[in-house]
């Protein structure tokens, strides 16, 4: 029998080559982290450091996304 439901402990799908759709309330929120520096969104999100973890990559666009799942905003990195 399938599993209708997807497993709640698992990430969402963040891809390299992810963008960012302004179109969607996601999106619009995901665009206000663009100027967020990159080291400082990977250091919210708990991600370790990139020569840490060589197997997974995120795109500036990626991590936006990620924060915007998490809740972050612009106010959260002043």
């Amino acid at each position: 029998m399938k599993n209708l439901h997807p497993v709640a402990d698992l990430p969402p799908d963040f891809t390299v080559d992810m963008k960012i759709d302004p179109r969607t309330p996601e999106g619009r929120k995901a665009m206000r982290l663009v100027d967020v520096p990159t080291a400082a969104l990977v250091a919210a999100l708990g991600l370790p450091p990139k020569h840490t973890r060589p197997e997974f990559y995120y795109s500036h666009a990626a991590l936006c996304m990620m924060a915007t799942a998490e809740g972050l905003t612009p106010m959260d990195f002043k």
